[in-house]
């Protein structure tokens, strides 16, 4: 395997600094793979001098592949009690009651209808209003 000289890099870069068209225009992807090259070899402190290429672009990346997230933990509210993480919606026609115990509207216009008083209708809501320190 052939082991570049940081001379011969530090004049393909210059080279392509003087033929640049535009002053923004990119590194070329070839010029950086033969400098991430380099520095198994010369260390990224001397190959980033030798090119005047920061570092952090120097640095070979890890192949892109599916990133996973964790899930985010919520803290507890100022009562103790966690938030809902999440909230049953049932679509159908109210048959319980004639009139909803609860209806809010949002500033955007959008109305909010429930018909039936349970624990998890009374913890939405006192979410949405920002009862009991929710955020």
């Amino acid at each position: 395997m052939h082991v570049e000289s940081l001379d011969g890099l530090k004049s393909a870069f210059s080279k392509w600094r003087r033929s640049k068209k535009h002053i923004r225009e990119g590194i070329p992807d070839e010029l950086i793979a033969r400098a991430q090259r380099c520095v198994t070899t010369y260390g990224l402190a001397s190959v980033a001098r030798a090119t005047g290429v920061d570092s952090s672009r120097l640095q070979q990346r890890k192949a892109a592949g599916p990133k996973v997230f964790a899930a985010s933990k919520r803290r507890p509210q100022s009562g103790g009690e966690a938030a809902p993480e999440f909230s049953r919606l049932e679509l159908g026609a109210a048959t319980l009651r004639s009139d909803p115990v609860v209806e809010l509207e949002t500033l955007s216009g959008v109305k909010l209808r429930l018909f039936a008083q349970t624990p998890e209708m009374l913890s939405l809501v006192a979410a949405l209003c920002g009862v009991g320190g929710a955020r």
